[in-house]
């Protein structure tokens, strides 16, 4: 399969077709896991609990900020 890169903004995205996100089992609002080895790109769903561990670590590193944010 191959995409082109649309620009988003100022980004680019790769466009994912429905079918492919239907065997993936994904939404637009699922976490993704972008990892990047070489030149190859990998991309697949974050599970909850690697999820739920990495908001986790974000907070706890960041909370005095994330709190004047929110204020």
């Amino acid at each position: 399969m191959l995409k082109t890169l649309r620009k988003t903004g100022n980004s680019y995205a790769v466009p994912v077709d429905r079918s492919i996100m239907e065997l993936m089992d994904i939404t637009p609002e699922t976490p993704l896991k972008i990892e990047l080895n070489g030149r190859t790109l990998t991309v697949k769903p974050v599970d909850d609990a690697e999820f739920k561990a990495t908001v986790q670590k974000i907070n706890k590193r960041h909370h005095r900020a994330l709190k004047r944010l929110a204020e």
